[in-house]
């Protein structure tokens, strides 16, 4: 079906999504109207903002599709994100890497000297806690992609994880991010998580955002 629209692009396209019940919007990072310096024109965020259904931002020259990097943080968006990407039929198997990023625990700086190597115990033990929990839902989302995926990897990296998503991604050469609208991190009054929007705007290959289905 082919549709001509008049009026604010953002508008537009985030309405006629709703009103033929799209389940996936694709738009590419930059339209005739932006600057060329920006990572990620103002339709593209205003779309993936605003749009009810999953959102792939399509960045970079065109690519034969090879690997995907999936972001789990085992929140309700990271396992519907990789539900949706599963349900693909992918034809040739991808490579696709699973990773989790956890936030570095720190001491407060008003933390008295002589509580401090207690604290220190006390969050490596937290950390511990989180890695095997990050690890265990890694695994379950490993397993939902057997037969459906080529290799899979799984990772743990510890950092912000924002910048962990885009320094993986733009480092492996991957053809595809994966990520969920909002994260444990995640309001739920906003529209997108604020690590999503960062590897949406930075990230240099397409990204596929998915949100919760209503």
């Amino acid at each position: 079906e082919v549709r001509v629209s008049e009026g604010d692009p953002r508008e537009e396209i985030v309405r006629t999504a709703e009103e033929w019940g799209a389940d996936l919007v694709v738009v590419g990072a930059r339209g005739l109207g932006t600057v060329k310096g920006f990572f990620l024109g103002s339709v593209s965020l205003a779309v993936a903002r605003y749009v009810a259904c999953p959102v792939l931002v399509v960045k970079g020259r065109p690519r034969e599709f090879k690997s995907a990097l999936v972001a789990i943080d085992g929140s309700e968006d990271s396992l519907h994100a990789l539900e949706f990407f599963a349900s693909f039929a992918l034809g040739e198997k991808p490579r696709v890497r699973l990773l989790s990023v956890l936030e570095a625990l720190r001491i407060p700086a008003s933390a008295p000297r002589f509580v401090r190597a207690r604290l220190r115990g006390m969050l490596a033990l937290l950390q511990q806690e989180r890695r095997t929990k990050a690890d265990a839902v890694l695994e379950r989302a490993a397993a939902s992609l057997e037969g459906k995926a080529g290799a899979i990897e799984r990772s743990i990296f510890v950092g912000i994880p924002a910048d962990a998503i885009v320094q993986a991604a733009n480092q492996d050469g991957v053809d595809l991010v994966v990520v969920g609208a909002r994260g444990l991190g995640g309001l739920e009054r906003l529209l997108l998580g604020s690590a999503s929007e960062k590897v949406l705007r930075t990230a240099r290959c397409p990204v596929l955002l998915v949100k919760r289905p209503r």
